[in-house]
């Protein structure tokens, strides 16, 4: 990634090192993060501009899906490149809203949110592959669960910001039940058995 990163602008006689406190292929986005700070730290050493989060956001995923030829969409991208809480739509363009939370739901969120790794890594760029393909294909259960997951999300960013966490997540437990049904490698028996324990 930072090899095509710094080809892409135009730069050379550099190493880069990247050290990470979880490993490749977590599903958290990590390589998105890794992504969007590599090209505004090459932008940064070389003078180039690296102020427009967006333009930041747009670059990383090029560069990964079309130089490194990692599928993936542009959700992780913009989540690193502006953080926080986001209510992301996407279209022929894409906009971005912070959601401003209160302190309280903020303090709440980080007390009733764990996150856990289930010990197995995976890259996702098959699957993505897979679901686009279907989407293009018009199967209607990968169709119908995607608009659905797209109306959740909507529904989740203004619950979040009410802060009702109990509601929120009720919205993620639906959310996830459309998302395992996009394709058979989403789900994996370990994250059953840590969502049943939970």
């Amino acid at each position: 990634l930072a090899f095509a990163a710094a080809r892409r602008l135009g730069i050379t006689g550099i190493r880069t090192s990247l050290r990470s406190d979880f490993p490749t292929g977590a599903g958290l986005g990590g390589s998105s993060a890794v992504g969007v700070a590599m090209v505004a730290a090459l932008r940064h050493w070389s003078g180039q501009p690296a102020s427009d989060r967006a333009a930041l956001a747009e670059e990383s995923r090029s560069i990964e899906v079309e130089d490194v030829k990692v599928a993936g969409g542009r959700q992780d991208h913009y989540a690193a490149a502006f953080g926080g809480a986001l209510d992301l739509s996407f279209g022929e363009a894409t906009t971005v809203r912070s959601l401003a939370l209160a302190a309280p739901t903020r303090d709440a969120f980080e007390r009733q949110c764990i996150v856990a790794y289930t010990g197995q890594s995976r890259i996702s760029g098959d699957t993505i592959t897979a679901v686009l393909d279907a989407w293009e294909r018009g199967e209607p259960h990968v169709l119908q669960s995607l608009e659905r997951m797209k109306a959740l999300a909507g529904e989740m960013a203004l619950t979040l910001e009410r802060g009702d966490l109990d509601a929120l997540g009720e919205l993620l437990d639906e959310h996830w039940r459309y998302q395992r049904a996009l394709h058979p490698a989403i789900p994996t028996e370990r994250i059953d058995v840590l969502l049943a324990a939970a």
